[in-house]
């Protein structure tokens, strides 16, 4: 809930007092050059931020779940109906004005798919996550008929995504967020920069070897 939101900011805002302290200390007067931002840890656990939220912001209602994956389904559903007439209406001729129009509706159509069908995309990841519901059953079962109607396989990508968690910017083993490497380390390691964009980390193979590795 929106509630639940403003105290996890708010929660944060009072822990981390120190560090835009020293963020703004990282700005010197007399030469606007930016200094690097401390990276030493923040002097509060996650543990903290969930201690200063009510308990109730953690409960899990199956109902306004599924409530929000029907929205989202009559939302792409009815779009997707109504743009089935676009082409009907103003298909024939070749006017200024029709022009106009398929174009218009056509991109209305694809903001509003867009927006619900990503919000079907952030209902199965937090499927993945276990936000759903309370039971690991019901989090799948929805999770894996997203999933496929995304064109995504679902219990696989839950493996991954899980390493890609526990491995967040890390150069050897995050799969998404890889962080860029410092090519002067590079070059005292003999490392090329061919090495480092070679397109074999994209085939079949090299996936298929990453998810064994799990």
């Amino acid at each position: 809930p929106p509630f639940c939101w403003k105290l996890a900011l708010i929660a944060m805002s009072i822990h981390s007092t120190t560090g835009v302290r020293r963020r703004q200390a990282a700005f010197s007067s007399k030469s606007m050059k930016l200094r690097r931002v401390p990276t030493n840890p923040p002097s509060f656990k996650v543990g903290d931020l969930r201690r200063a939220i009510p308990t109730w912001c953690f409960e899990k209602s199956l109902m306004k779940s599924y409530s929000y994956v029907v929205l989202d389904v009559l939302a792409v559903a009815a779009a997707a109906y109504f743009a089935s007439f676009i082409d009907g209406f103003f298909g024939h001729g070749g006017s200024l004005f029709s022009s106009f129009m398929r174009l218009l509706l056509w991109s209305c159509y694809w903001i509003i798919a867009g927006v619900f069908g990503t919000g079907l995309w952030v209902i199965g990841h937090e499927c993945g996550h276990g936000g759903f519901a309370e039971s690991k059953l019901n989090n799948d079962i929805p999770g894996f008929f997203i999933h496929t109607f995304l064109l995504v396989p679902y219990f696989a990508w839950k493996s991954s995504h899980r390493k890609h968690h526990s491995n967040t910017g890390n150069v050897d083993a995050d799969e998404v967020f890889v962080p860029k490497v410092d090519m002067s380390q590079c070059a005292s390691a003999s490392i090329s920069k061919s090495e480092l964009d070679d397109p074999s980390d994209w085939s079949i193979s090299y996936t298929l070897q990453s998810f064994l590795r799990l």
